[in-house]
């Protein structure tokens, strides 16, 4: 086998073990472990783990040099495809590549590994054990699944692996915000945005939210260089409409001449993925790009929370944030039947140590209300009574302080046993 066959060779059992970088399985196979003398160790797989991610650290270039050079990307492209195992969608997203980009970049990266290894190593002085392998076919028993996957393929993973939750509009627009940033500063590009803080939870597959919205985000940038990107926000019963336009004195020719399709279709893709779309609007006066993203907003279970501390229910509502439930406080007690009436919560967290009523008397009320009486309310107090809650009607008891884990886990439990008639 000449040397340049044989580093091939390399190159090939290297991108198999990147890619199963975290499979024992499948790296006890490689002929790398020969390769580097491994063998023999106590735990070879780990020692293979460890040298491959020890080179790729050490191919971190020097601060001096700039962040968009091939360098810095070649580092990137190694570390959040093999060390973080990102999906090639989320990598080409962050780094501002399509995905066809991406994966040319990540053969450049694999040969620099692979020479920087080449060389440390003598490789070539270990040709029996790659031959070896070669000559068997064992190296070809092994699929490259990062590589031969399409955008599709990426897109059913997340659909069959990454579980829907509920989450905020302004958690998935911050997150989207902080991934493009680099390339909106790059570009000259200001943000403004002009979402309300009251905004209902939505729900769906997170990741491919924040994608969407990041591709939305990197179409609309490359329309309007040294322009202004509007972030805003509108909730129907059902939705949550998130507009993202760009704004800005450019030559309205720019934005013809600028291919945005492969960004768009991206996001529109993953947009799928949570029964939503993408809609391009209408240009507006000084705007070049428009566009429209749909949320689902998520089935939240209202819980009606009654505490007059100020610092509890803001507490308390940082606890339901992100979750199947939706928080309603109340601070006056006198206030709590009336809100109780027009809500018909079918979950109470109620405290019974406040001002101006007697301590039990309105979970008692609560529990005779024709529009509360089947609702699963939750003593939560710092008195030790909690046979006498039980004892009162209270479904639950709760010892002040609490933490998120507890509360959660109290309200899933009550909520699990809620009868027909209240939901």
């Amino acid at each position: 086998m000449t040397n340049g066959s044989l580093h091939d060779a390399f190159l090939h059992e290297l991108r198999q073990a990147l890619h199963y970088l975290y499979v024992t399985a499948q790296l006890r196979k490689s002929p790398l472990l020969d390769v580097f003398g491994l063998s023999d160790r106590h735990n070879p797989v780990a020692a293979l783990q460890q040298i491959l991610t020890e080179n790729i650290r050490a191919l971190k270039p020097d601060l001096h040099i700039p962040p968009h050079s091939d360098a810095w990307r070649i580092y990137h492209v190694l570390t959040y495809c093999y060390l973080e195992q990102s999906s090639q969608v989320s990598v080409a997203s962050n780094l501002g590549l399509s995905v066809r980009q991406l994966r040319r970049l990540m053969r450049i990266a694999e040969q620099a590994l692979a020479d920087q290894l080449w060389q440390r190593y003598d490789i070539a002085s270990h040709a029996d054990a790659i031959t070896a392998v070669t000559s068997s076919g064992a190296g070809e028993s092994v699929s490259q699944p990062s590589i031969a996957s399409g955008l599709e393929q990426e897109l059913e993973w997340l659909r069959e692996s990454v579980p829907s939750t509920v989450t905020e509009v302004t958690s998935i627009l911050s997150a989207a915000l902080k991934t493009a940033w680099p390339l909106l500063q790059s570009a000259g590009v200001q943000t403004e945005q002009r979402v309300p803080e009251d905004l209902p939870s939505v729900s769906g597959q997170l990741p491919a939210m924040r994608q969407a919205l990041v591709n939305l985000l990197l179409a609309a940038a490359r329309t309007v260089p040294g322009g202004r990107l509007r972030v805003s926000a509108r909730a129907d019963p059902k939705s949550v409409h998130l507009y993202v336009q760009a704004c800005g004195s450019i030559d309205p020719a720019h934005a013809t001449q600028v291919d945005i399709t492969e960004y768009v279709n991206m996001a529109r893709q993953f947009a799928s993925l949570f029964g939503s779309t993408i809609d391009e609007l209408p240009a507006q006066l000084g705007q070049v790009f428009a566009a429209a993203i749909t949320l689902p907003i998520a089935d939240q279970l209202p819980v009606l929370v009654i505490d007059d501390n100020a610092d509890t229910l803001r507490l308390l509502q940082r606890y339901l944030s992100g979750t199947h439930y939706r928080f309603v406080g109340v601070r006056d007690p006198d206030q709590a039947l009336a809100v109780a009436e027009t809500l018909a919560p079918p979950l109470i967290v109620l405290d019974v140590m406040m001002p101006g009523v007697d301590d039990w008397e309105l979970l008692g009320r609560l529990r005779e209300h024709p529009r509360t009486r089947f609702a699963r309310i939750i003593v939560c107090t710092i008195l030790p009574h909690e046979q006498l809650a039980l004892t009162l009607g209270a479904a639950g008891f709760l010892r002040k302080p609490i933490s998120r884990e507890v509360l959660l886990g109290a309200l899933d439990r009550q909520a699990a046993s809620l009868a027909p008639k209240s939901l």
